[in-house]
């Protein structure tokens, strides 16, 4: 799967910037948004990257330290930046204080490096990359390293991204507690401090995301890995 550190492999993001140091360059990108206006979270569903170009960059009121704050509560990959006269010329201390805080990365590139390109390059990329990853292999590669633990953690968590933060949290706690009590739903209730049924609705959603059952062996051995390779790495 791509990740924002590969972005600079790309022949047409060679002039790319981090601007958050080593901070976010494992997270996987799904795909890539390119946003009209500053009210964007409708239309995300975590993991992608976020374009910022000068169409709203130049927008009055623009506030990129706002956006990059948005971007990072809606769990995207990371962020582009056009950089230069008339485009964003600075990023406040805070925002990539808290990138750095949330393993966010926020990258810049200049201004007259064409937006077309940068959004062909980077999706053949993501196309490229998905294609040699996937549910059948991705343990596979993990165990040869031709991806890294966060790469396999997040390729595998990737479908609970698209919850909000809540729900996003409550499920990876409730699959946690499940694998740590050995399957027992009914301690993993006592851990949670929540009533049994509970769990069972979260994991019947968790089964649903996924679009497998948590009583297949292989899945819940890639789960469970991929739950404390994320518990390891916060």
């Amino acid at each position: 799967m791509l990740t924002c550190g590969d972005l600079k492999n790309l022949p047409v993001l060679q002039r790319i910037r981090y601007l958050t140091g080593e901070s976010g360059l494992n997270n996987p990108i799904r795909w890539i948004f390119v946003p009209e206006t500053e009210d964007f979270a409708p239309w995300i569903h975590g993991g992608e990257l976020l374009i910022i170009s000068g169409a709203v960059s130049q927008r009055k009121d623009f506030q990129v330290g706002q956006v990059l704050m948005e971007a990072m509560r809606l769990k995207m990959a990371g962020a582009i930046m056009l950089v230069g006269d008339n485009y964003i010329q600075r990023v406040p201390k805070e925002a990539v204080t808290r990138a750095m805080e949330q393993d966010f990365a926020i990258m810049a590139i200049p201004w007259n490096v064409p937006l077309v390109d940068i959004q062909e390059s980077v999706a053949r990329a993501i196309v490229d990359s998905a294609a040699q990853l996937n549910a059948d292999n991705a343990l596979e590669l993990l165990l040869e390293d031709k991806i890294s633990a966060r790469e396999y953690a997040g390729f595998v968590l990737s479908p609970f991204a698209a919850q909000d933060e809540k729900n996003y949290s409550s499920l990876l706690e409730t699959l946690t507690a499940y694998f740590d009590c050995n399957g027992n739903i009914l301690k993993a209730a006592e851990l949670l401090f929540i009533h049994r049924n509970t769990v069972k609705y979260r994991l019947g959603q968790a089964e649903n995301l996924l679009g497998c059952s948590l009583d297949n062996a292989d899945v819940r051995l890639r789960l469970h890995l991929a739950l404390y390779i994320h518990r390891q790495m916060k």
